[in-house]
């Protein structure tokens, strides 16, 4: 019980992989026919920009997630080390973390990642986006840190216990 990386879900990308090429080809529909008002255009112009910008990102995400596979979360004898698209990764150190809790967001359900000190981690950010997001999830969920288990290749009745189990031995 060392290391465990636990990677994205392969299917969760591909749904949402559909679902953007059915926002485009709804766009592309309404374009398509020519006596349009505005409305219609406007609304055929963002299925197409969101529908096939969302397409694109999710399509390169799924040829990487194939070709390189990276973890979305690693735990090991340091903390939980949460990875992001770009390959940047943030570590959260186990004497740092409290305890787990669970938030629900839109019939969502996010693992809560409780800090001694959750201000201070979000503070500590230095990117300013990244900053105003913690500042968000912690009056959401009370921690800058969650985990949605519904996007992980992991059970999801599994990831709890694990994180506790990891949490004991390590802290």
């Amino acid at each position: 019980m060392d290391t465990l990386d636990i990677y994205p879900s392969g299917r969760n990308l591909i749904g949402a992989f559909a679902g953007s090429l059915v926002f485009l080809a709804g766009g592309l529909w309404m374009l398509s026919h020519g006596d349009l008002s505005f409305k219609h255009a406007a609304a055929g112009w963002l299925g197409v920009l969101f529908g096939g910008g969302a397409a694109l990102g999710l399509g390169i995400r799924i040829v990487l997630h194939y070709t390189q596979r990276r973890p979305m979360l690693r735990l090991d004898g340091k903390g939980i080390t949460f990875f992001n698209v770009r390959g940047r990764q943030t570590t959260v150190e186990w004497h740092r973390i409290e305890g787990f809790g669970e938030c629900r967001i839109a019939q969502q359900r996010f693992i809560t990642v409780l800090l001694h000190d959750a201000e201070a981690a979000a503070e500590a950010e230095k990117n300013l986006t990244r900053q105003k997001l913690a500042e968000f999830s912690i009056r959401c969920c009370g921690t800058p840190y969650s985990i949605l288990p519904s996007t992980l290749d992991y059970p999801k009745k599994r990831l709890l216990p694990t994180l506790e189990t990891y949490h004991l031995k390590y802290r």
